[in-house]
């Protein structure tokens, strides 16, 4: 599932060293700890694991939205962060 188990969380958590594992095409690292995300390098959607620490790294905020945006497409990522409305019955 896309659930990512409790020992996956901890073991990135210990690897990425609490902050954001993001590396720079200069190859410097982010380094946040602020608004950290646990990321898929694989993204869920298309087949990457969530049980497999080597597919999981801790991306900042940011980051994250940059690699979604980068994968996904900026259309798709805004289609997704826009508030779902459920319509509700007219009144009586």
């Amino acid at each position: 599932g896309r659930e990512i188990p409790q020992r996956v969380k901890d073991a990135v958590w210990l690897r990425d060293g609490e902050a954001c594992s993001f590396e720079g095409p200069d190859g410097v690292r982010c380094g946040s700890q602020d608004f950290l995300e646990f990321d898929h390098v694989v993204p869920w959607a298309v087949g990457g694991r969530s049980d497999d620490a080597g597919n999981v790294r801790l991306l900042c905020r940011a980051h994250n939205q940059q690699e979604a945006r980068r994968v996904f497409g900026d259309e798709t990522v805004e289609a997704a962060a826009r508030p779902r409305i459920k319509a509700s019955p007219a009144p009586a």
